[in-house]
């Protein structure tokens, strides 16, 4: 029986996750006129220079510092520097004299320690850029602020005999460096394809950053020039451009400074663009753009080598750039440069484990990604993919088709809890040839056993009607993974998540997952997402999973509120289900509340079409359900002729088109069925069907009795409504807040949108009014200014109108609150009412904090 009721979805994680800001303020030591000075029971060296550091000791600066121009200050092994609150800059760098080279490095060996100082500053940020090689054939120029460390595990670089192993080389001492308060801000400009990082291009060592801020701007490829070379390597990451095996870097309260942008040509991140060895990424930001044309984009770890994973922690981090990935021009023999899986999300783009299960368990909680991903191919809120491949066990037997059946041991499931999306993704059609493929909300594609629990997604996700495209609110894809192993066992489990983002134009669309193609269970979960696939190429949809394959998939207490379209399938559950290798579906306790469409073939209320065995018990269909052309049903669509369903205790409350086919029942507004195994009018199915109904089994229901009963389950605390002859819901929604900008009186003005879900096509609303209250001020209605369309200019530059609906899925309106203070903290309570035939409908109340005009 369905147990999941509206006091679940509230305890759910739907709140923003703010990551703190690194104090750049450093206390000031008054050093006047001293030599040395105690602070925290440490002796510290008093000096004007950076000359002293080249020794071990302990040093404090009494002023800002600028280093000579082309020379390299390296901070010697055992060195601790307090930098005082001031400035390290470099003589004469400008735009028309940047630095050739590093201009500092680290020794290696005992720890070094950089605090409370500031490299450049936003206004005057450190230039670099990187020079051709001297001859042909050498390598690029690496770019950083310090110089690339030493690969601790050197090769012999001699001439070897023939026959011969090369020498052993000695290990080299690798360097350990923490930056404590430390402010790092940067310009490069890098054609080369060289590695480049804002702190480092490539790192061997220990790396320790607390409370340290990254404002850069990185262009490090012309994305928008034709490819006269070969655009296949080079790493630039805001912190790292690479790590390797040896090493270990951990961020601890780090930000890259809003208004930072980093640019390439193949693999790019907000903090680090290729990671090898050990990471630790704990209540850190990114703030910075990023974007390249070839490879893989993300806020914080672009490709993740889990071979060589070491360790991983990865814990309450909030992206906020915007984060694109594009094909990228054509080579100068008109083929695809880069690679086709282009991938781009807001906190990790790509990790693959290895497949003897050593590596660390992989384990994200508590993110948020709030800024807007675009690209061309697989596209993802948080996470694009981890692949978690474990040891394979050949059992001696074979499938149907012959193959050996492969078992794969890991117990150490990738997990992602308690984490949001509130950023749009969406695919940018750069050119002809883009092909939006994988997109969703949390995720873009998961491979192997993964555990997704109390996860929550607020932005739409638009595949922009392009080719194959599989769209989730949570994830695009569940892959079974025959690319890389034959896997078709794979567990994943999706457990207390929500999806609110309209889900549209793609072939394969689910309020949770586009397409699930291995073993997947979803639990307690919610859509109120509106689900379109909007185009005429497109095939699916569902309320929680589009496509269904491959093996058995299980749907238990699962909820859809939304509007579910789609082209020849759609189910308020579960669209499709195709018997392909072991394929079942399941579906238990579930509720459909949204009208189900399809322009062809089958719709159900629950489930669209099954060419699967297919059981489905303890369901209630309470929406309307509609298809222009073959079969309709309020619990299950069609199914093939051989297929067994097993139908047990569902309810049919909602409404079926007029037209139909099979016809309304007589008027009935609903009907109990399948106290058993039964198929009855009303219920078309082609499949062999258990059991028979008797006349007892078939009892008519009321509107109204119908509608008490759904009010119960969610304890009266959903919009649940009689309207248009089937119980609708209907559920304004404050989704978030938009701006908050300086008024011209000098106060703050915040700016919220909210949106309108309409169920069923024929409701129109009389109006739409907005209540605030500002702090203990009295309560202040005003009606919501409706949006058509938006003026936008889109990633490649140009400008767009863009239709609000399209957005959402639905109406769009916007309020303004004005005087709000610009020092202290002030609290906005805001709700909104849609009437629509005389009766308001009233949404949940959002409440934001402002603290010093910058909302908290």
């Amino acid at each position: 029986a369905f147990v999941l009721t509206l006091a679940m979805v509230l305890t759910l994680n739907v709140g923003m996750i703010a990551g703190a800001a690194a104090d750049t303020t450093a206390p000031v030591v008054d050093v006047t006129g001293k030599s040395t000075v105690t602070v925290d029971g440490v002796e510290y060296t008093v000096i004007d220079n950076l000359a002293a550091v080249a020794t071990a000791g302990n040093y404090i600066l009494s002023k800002d510092v600028a280093v000579p121009a082309n020379t390299v200050i390296t901070f010697a092994a055992g060195t601790v520097l307090n930098g005082n609150g001031f400035v390290i800059s470099v003589e004469g760098n400008s735009t028309s004299n940047p630095a050739k080279a590093s201009p500092f490095a680290l020794g290696a060996g005992a720890a070094i320690t950089i605090s409370n100082v500031s490299f450049g500053t936003e206004d005057a940020p450190i230039l670099i850029m990187s020079v051709a090689p001297a001859q042909e054939g050498e390598p690029q120029a690496d770019v950083g602020l310090f110089a690339n460390d030493i690969d601790p595990t050197p090769e012999y670089e001699g001439e070897v005999a023939e026959g011969e192993e090369p020498p052993v080389m000695d290990p080299v001492d690798t360097t350990t460096a923490t930056f404590e308060n430390v402010d790092f801000n940067v310009y490069y400009s890098d054609k080369n394809n060289a590695n480049v990082g804002g702190f480092m291009a490539v790192a061997y060592g220990n790396y320790t950053f607390v409370d340290c801020d990254m404002y850069c701007t990185i262009n490090a490829g012309d994305i928008s020039a034709p490819d006269g070379g070969v655009y296949d390597h080079g790493y630039v990451g805001g912190y790292f451009g690479r790590t390797m095996e040896d090493g270990m870097v951990s961020f601890d309260n780090c930000t890259t400074v809003a208004g930072s942008s980093i640019v390439n040509d193949w693999r790019v991140a907000g903090f680090v663009a290729n990671l090898k060895g050990g990471v630790s990424i704990v209540n850190c930001t990114n703030n910075a753009t990023v974007e390249n044309c070839t490879k893989v984009t993300a806020g914080f770890l672009g490709w993740v080598e889990g071979e060589t994973l070491s360790a991983f922690t990865f814990d309450n981090n909030v992206n906020n750039g915007d984060i694109t990935a594009y094909e990228g021009p054509l080579t100068a023999d008109g083929k695809s440069h880069g690679d086709s899986s282009r991938l781009a999300a807001g906190l990790i783009a790509n990790i693959y484990t290895d497949s003897d299960n050593t590596a660390p368990q992989i384990v994200v909680t508590n993110c948020t990604n709030n800024g807007f991903i675009g690209g061309e191919n697989q596209l993802s809120g948080l996470l694009g993919m981890i692949r978690v491949v474990g040891t394979q066990i050949n059992t001696g037997e074979k499938d149907e088709a012959g193959k050996d059946i492969i078992e794969y041991i890991n117990d150490k499931p990738v997990i992602v809890e308690n984490c949001v999306n509130t950023g749009d993704v969406a695919c940018i059609v750069k050119d002809t040839r883009a092909s939006a493929h994988v997109m969703g909300g949390l995720y873009c594609r998961i491979w192997g056993p993964t555990i997704v629990e109390n996860c929550v997604n607020y932005g739409s996700v638009d595949g922009k009607g392009l080719k194959d495209s599989h769209l989730g609110g949570i994830v695009g894809n569940l892959s079974n993974g025959t690319a890389v192993m034959e896997n078709y066992k794979t567990s994943l489990q999706f457990t207390d998540c929500v999806n609110y983002g309209a889900i549209i134009n793609g072939r394969r669309l689910g309020g949770m997952a586009g397409t699930a193609e291995c073993a997947t269970t979803f639990t307690n979960c919610i859509n109120f997402g509106w689900i379109d696939c909007g185009i005429s190429n497109a095939e699916i949809a569902g309320g929680i999973n589009g496509f269904a394959d491959n093996s058995t998939i299980e749907y238990f207490n699962c909820v859809n509120l939304g509007y579910v379209k789609g082209a020849t399938y759609a189910g308020g559950i579960m669209g499709y289900c195709r018997a392909n290798r072991v394929a079942v579906a399941v579906i238990d306790g579930c509720v459909n509340l949204g009208s189900v469409y399809t322009g062809s073939q089958c719709a159900g209320g629950i489930a669209g079409y099954s060419a699967a065995p297919i059981t489905i018990t303890n369901c209630i269909n309470a929406g309307y359900v509609g298809a222009d052309s073959t079969y309709v049903g309020q619990i299950l669509g069609s199914a093939a002729g051989t297929v067994v369903v097993n139908l047990g205790d569902n309810k049919a409350y909602g409404r079926l088109a007029d037209d139909a086919t099979p016809p309304n029942l007589d008027g009935m507004l609903g009907f109990e069925c399948f106290n058993e195994t039964a198929l009855v009018e009303g219920c078309t199915n082609k499949g062999t069907i258990l059991g028979e109904a008797s006349e007892e089994q078939v009892v008519g229901v009321t509107l109204e009795a119908a509608l008490a009963e759904m009010k119960e389950m969610f304890d009266d605390e959903l919009g649940l409504y009689a309207m248009n002859d089937s119980v609708t819901y209907l559920q304004p929604a404050v989704r978030g807040v938009q701006v908050a900008r300086e008024s011209a009186n000098g106060k703050t003005t915040i700016r919220f949108a909210g949106v309108v879900d309409s169920m069923l096509d024929t409701i129109e609303y009389e109006k739409v009014e907005f209540t605030y209250k500002v702090n203990d001020a009295a309560a202040v209605t005003v009606a919501g200014t409706k949006l058509d369309s938006i003026n936008a200019i889109n990633r490649c530059g140009a400008p767009e109108t863009r239709t609000a609906q399209n957005l959402s899925g639905s109406a769009i309106y916007v309020v303004e609150v004005a005087d709000i203070a610009t020092t202290g903290t002030v609290t906005v309570e805001i709700t909104m009412t849609a009437t629509a035939n005389g009766v308001a409908y009233t949404s949940w109340t959002q409440t934001v904090t402002v603290v010093d005009g910058q909302i908290a």
